[in-house]
């Protein structure tokens, strides 16, 4: 069976959410479909002090935790289904989940991103959960090394947040210039529990043949440098979530845009500018201009 809605949005990201709630001003009822949980990258962020109205910042959890009271307001309920494909059904588009199947005339894909995965060497398979790219899932350890490949904005980030279980934090990245932002540099510059590897090219990983943590190996001055960790986080880069769009979709997909049917909102299309105020005035805008259209 076919479900249509007239609009479905993709992700309950920031932009996603700001989209619905104008939406539900306006008179109009989104589909909002999300496959974990609101928030987007949010989940990951630490601090956030450039979102206007909170002057001595705001951590991310915190703030999703306000943005579902207000979609709660407005009686946007998500519907928490993976998007398995999107496609067109004559004029309509077709969303395949992995429960159902909808249709409707206007679409937002608001889907964010994803890591982009490290392929320079193969990591060990038998890591188990020693390895990963999002820092959500590393909250919980205390007292520990961890490692952190990166020098970019998210990679200083995560280091900030994970030294408040205590933990002692390694920055290693190949190049010798840092790419955070100055804030975020100097509080890791100073931080006694963080230290910093530049001109470290990572070369191999593998379990410690004598603990239960890793040892990395890096290429540093034409010399192999070996270090023990006992968790290891990529922070190189992400990716938009776009998988899902098929190949007739893709075709048209120029041609849906100026029809002013189809919106891609939030970081999904901002590429390096991944900020929830951007996120959320995406969202408004696009909401706007969908409400423009259903007028004219």
């Amino acid at each position: 069976m076919t479900h249509f809605t007239n609009i479905i949005i993709i992700g309950a990201g920031p932009a996603g959410m700001a989209c619905a709630i104008q939406l539900k001003r306006y008179g109009l009822n989104p589909l909002l479909i999300e496959k974990d949980e609101p928030g987007g990258l949010l989940r990951n962020a630490g601090v956030i002090e450039n979102y206007l109205g909170f002057p001595d910042g705001i951590s991310g959890i915190a703030l999703i935790d306000l943005f579902k009271k207000q979609i709660e307001k407005y009686n946007v309920a998500p519907l928490y289904n993976k998007v398995i494909s999107v496609d067109l059904s004559g004029d309509q588009f077709l969303i395949q989940t992995s429960t159902g199947q909808y249709e409707c005339n206007f679409l937002v894909v608001a889907s964010g991103t994803s890591p982009v995965q490290f392929t320079d060497i193969t990591l060990p398979a038998d890591a188990g959960g020693l390895i990963g790219y999002e820092i959500r899932d590393f909250r919980h350890v205390k007292q520990q090394q961890i490692g952190i490949i990166g020098s970019g904005d998210a990679a200083f980030d995560y280091a900030l947040q994970l030294t408040e279980n205590n933990n002692q934090i390694s920055i290693y990245y190949r190049s010798r210039n840092i790419r955070s932002i100055k804030v975020l540099a100097d509080r890791v510059v100073r931080h006694n529990n963080i230290s910093l590897y530049a001109d470290h090219l990572l070369t191999d990983v593998s379990k410690s043949p004598s603990s239960d943590g890793l040892r990395l190996s890096f290429k540093h001055a034409n010399k192999t440098i070996e270090y023990q960790e006992d968790y290891l986080i990529f922070a190189t880069g992400r990716k938009p979530v776009l998988e899902f769009l098929s190949a007739k979709f893709e075709e048209e997909k120029e041609i849906l845009i100026r029809k002013n049917r189809l919106f891609f909102a939030g970081d999904v299309k901002n590429d390096l500018f991944r900020q929830v105020s951007i996120a959320t005035g995406d969202g408004i805008r696009t909401a706007m201009a969908i409400i423009r259209e259903k007028a004219n």
